[in-house]
């Protein structure tokens, strides 16, 4: 009776690993983005409760009341839900940008009744307010900054297309 040798099948090996080498960077990246979902390209988010544009020292405060509140709202959610970040950006926004936001540059500010959940492979906290530059340092890249009570974070994250809210935005920011 010949005697049958054990057989290496190479590729259930290759493929077993690669599955692990997968599943342990997929928990990882869940884990430190707290987020199961982070690599989904679109996240869910909601209109604003409430949106602030400062134009050059000016202050208008729109609510869900107002006529014109709907079109910007509605291209808030478009432009926020799909992003173009892999990490945040190293930009932080100190006193004197602030400073210079509110009184020289057009910025709007959306606020909003629940944490947002952006899907991105970082942790990028649960803000309650996005400000995004229009006329001024940041503005043109697509930058957004989050925050919340009042205070925004270090470090933006950038939309994939912001065209449809700038043009939304375009009879108050002129």
């Amino acid at each position: 009776m010949a005697e049958s040798r054990p057989t290496i099948r190479l590729w259930e090996l290759f493929l077993s690993l690669g599955v692990f080498v997968i599943l342990v960077f997929y928990a990882v990246t869940a884990l430190s983005s707290a987020d199961l979902m982070w690599f989904w390209p679109q996240s869910s988010v909601p209109q604003p409760s409430r949106i602030v544009i400062h134009n050059q020292g000016q202050e208008r405060e729109l609510t869900a009341e107002m006529a014109e509140f709907e079109p910007i709202a509605e291209a808030a959610a478009q432009v926020f839900s799909r992003l173009d970040t892999v990490a945040l950006i190293e930009v932080g926004l100190s006193d004197v940008t602030l400073g210079l936001y509110w009184n020289d540059a057009v910025v709007v500010e959306f606020f909003y009744e629940e944490p947002i959940q952006f899907h991105v492979p970082f942790q990028a906290g649960r803000p309650t307010q996005l400000l995004l530059p229009v006329k001024g340092p940041h503005a043109d890249k697509g930058l957004f900054f989050r925050g919340a009570l009042g205070q925004y974070w270090f470090g933006a994250m950038r939309v994939r297309d912001p065209e449809t809210l700038l043009k939304a935005l375009e009879p108050y920011t002129s």
